[in-house]
Parts: structure tokens; C-alpha cells; sequence
């Protein structure tokens, strides 16, 4: 538990940087450099949690064959409903983590997009 508070707080902790940024108004400060840098944290999160969504449903998977393998044994049929609840808290969890990433930079009004602004070079043949 002390784990899960600590990344939490890690998380909500990143976010300080850029409300302290956003809070000292537009006077010479670039806020399209600091929405493309948000936007790659953003990507780099996004990508992290897919992943871990995708643990967390091999997770599940994991215990459902389990449990339709152990028909037999009580005790391995409880150790397999374990596998399938804690995938299921894990999914839970991490879909909360995305909605609150987002609903962060929502309301400390950081536009992101969905992909870096990579400079576009223009090579001549």
C-alpha cells in the first residue's frame, strides 16, 4: 500500500512543475514548447499503462485457465480466483490512474496532443 501511495504521489507530484509554470501568467513564457513536453510525458505515460493493461489482462487470463485447469483441487481453484482478482483490481487501477493523468492536465489547462510535433524536414530529389 505504501508503494501504491508513493507512485500516486509521484505522479501527482510531476504535475507541480507545470502548475507553478501555468501560474505565473504569459509574460515570456513559451506554453507550445511546454504543451509539446507535457504531450511526450503524456505519450510515454499513455504507453506505460497500455502496457500494464495488457499485464494486467494476461493476468486474468492467466487465472481463468488456471481455474478451469483445477477442477479438482479446492486449494488451487482459490489460488486461481486470487490470479483473477487481482487482474481485475490491477485494470481497475490503472483505468483510474489514465482518467486522473488526464483529468490533471485538464484542469490545469495543458492543450497535449496525441503525438510529439516532430519538425517535418523537407529533403529535395
Amino acid at each position: 500500500m505504501k508503494k501504491a501511495l508513493a507512485y500516486v504521489s509521484g505522479t501527482v507530484a510531476s504535475f507541480v512543475p507545470v502548475a507553478v509554470a501555468l501560474a505565473g501568467g504569459t509574460s515570456n513564457f513559451n506554453t507550445e514548447r511546454l504543451n509539446t513536453i507535457v504531450g511526450g510525458f503524456k505519450g510515454i505515460i499513455n504507453t506505460a499503462l497500455i502496457v500494464l493493461s495488457g499485464v494486467a489482462v494476461l493476468v486474468f487470463i492467466y487465472g481463468i485457465i488456471r481455474f478451469v485447469l483445477s477442477a479438482g483441487d479446492a486449494e488451487k481453484r482459490k489460488e486461481s480466483r486470487g490470479y483473477m482478482i487481482y487482474g481485475v483490481i490491477a485494470f481497475a487501477i490503472i483505468a483510474g490512474l489514465y482518467g486522473l493523468s488526464n483529468a490533471l492536465l485538464d484542469f490545469f489547462g495543458v492543450s497535449t496532443s496525441d503525438s510529439l510535433n516532430v519538425p517535418q524536414v523537407n529533403v529535395r530529389p
